[in-house]
């Protein structure tokens, strides 16, 4: 049976007593993947000569995201909104969304904007 907390001002043989609590050991580092999808954490309405971008409305999900051949200067990727339209968009205006290993195509996440 445990003992309540001593109080302040009064002794206890408990308060000298070692404690028995198990180890703390740090967490283990987890690889992430990232699904082909990712949340728009800012808006992007793209000029009317720019027919090829993507409009970007806070919170969509765009998925089937393409990202293959980006380097330091190519910062737009190419995917679909929750519309179904596509079309390319900058890269920093979307978050990606990560999958745990082993798991499908999908994660549910909430984020907070």
């Amino acid at each position: 049976m445990l003992e309540p907390p001593p109080q302040r001002g009064r002794s206890s043989s408990a308060v000298d007593a070692p404690l028995n609590r198990p180890a703390i050991t740090a967490p283990q580092p987890v690889s992430v993947d990232f699904s082909d999808s990712a949340m728009v954490i800012y808006a992007y309405k793209p000029l009317p000569q720019d027919v090829d971008d993507l409009e970007l409305t806070l919170g969509d999900i765009i998925t089937n995201i393409d990202r293959k051949g980006q380097t330091e200067n190519w910062v737009w990727w190419h995917g679909t909104n929750s519309n179904g339209q596509s079309g390319t968009f900058p890269c920093n205006y979307v978050k990606l969304i990560p999958r745990p290993p082993g798991q499908g195509k999908f994660v549910s996440l909430t984020f907070q904007i």
